[in-house]
């Protein structure tokens, strides 16, 4: 969410306050990364990965969620924007509450942003996110800001 002209605007934006590389999620990067985790994942012999595949419910396991990214209603041009005139802080705030739910109001301190006394900068609109769960969060986004 920015209330910059593009999102790009805003990513250079935050590359230039904390000085270190920003880079900008889109479906097509979401689904690469996913997908080499998962050849990361499958390449591992652990005891976690042997076992995981165990279960005791008869449904089957469902096609990874990243399939459905392409059907993303309100992303474009790097990012999601808002239908129908409706309030953008209202829609960042319900975001905010969503992953804030989910993830809890994580500690993402930003030495780059160090306020005047050196401490560094904390930032509550950044999130630690397993990247298995991008695809999920999303279709919340979208739906969030299509309405």
């Amino acid at each position: 969410m920015t209330r910059k002209p593009t999102v790009l605007a805003r990513l250079l934006e935050w590359e230039n306050s904390c000085k270190h590389p920003v880079t900008g999620l889109d479906p097509t990067k979401v689904q690469e990364l996913c997908r080499s985790v998962r050849i990361e994942h499958r390449s591992s012999k652990s005891l976690v990965r042997l076992f995981q595949k165990l279960s005791i419910s008869k449904h089957k396991s469902q096609a990874p969620m990243e399939h459905h990214l392409a059907q993303l209603s309100g992303f474009r041009d790097g990012g999601f924007y808002v239908a129908n005139d409706r309030s953008l802080k209202d829609i960042e705030n319900r975001i905010h509450q969503f992953l804030w739910k989910r993830y809890g109001k994580g500690l993402i301190y930003c030495y780059g942003c160090a306020r005047s006394q050196g401490e560094p900068k904390r930032h509550n609109e950044w999130f630690l996110v397993p990247i298995s769960q991008v695809p999920e969060i999303f279709r919340v986004v979208s739906g969030l800001c299509s309405g």
